[in-house]
């Protein structure tokens, strides 16, 4: 048995996991990704503006800075933001760090 396969073995026999478990997400709403940073200033300023007690972040991501709404606690929580979100038109995706 090759070093991979004898890994993958014991992994799922013994039930380990190399994936993140749900317990160790941050669940986030993504609203927008720019590669111009005062894009996504503008789009902070413009939701902050609409909703004043809502955790909005900038994150950097490779070339991109995504507007973020969140952290929420799971994923029930992240579909309630993400709903309001797409009623007021705005694209809406629930991303898991």
């Amino acid at each position: 048995m090759t070093r991979s396969r004898f890994l993958v073995f014991v992994i799922i026999v013994l039930g380990w996991t190399i994936l993140p478990t749900a317990e160790t997400w941050t669940v986030y709403v993504s609203v927008g990704a720019f590669r111009i940073k005062k894009n996504a200033i503008a789009l902070k300023k413009e939701l902050s503006e609409k909703w004043h007690d809502t955790n909005i972040i900038i994150k950097k991501q490779h070339r991109l800075n995504r507007v973020l709404v969140g952290p929420f606690r799971n994923d029930a929580e992240a579909e309630i933001y993400q709903i309001k979100l797409h009623t007021m038109d705005y694209p809406a995706v629930i991303l898991h760090y």
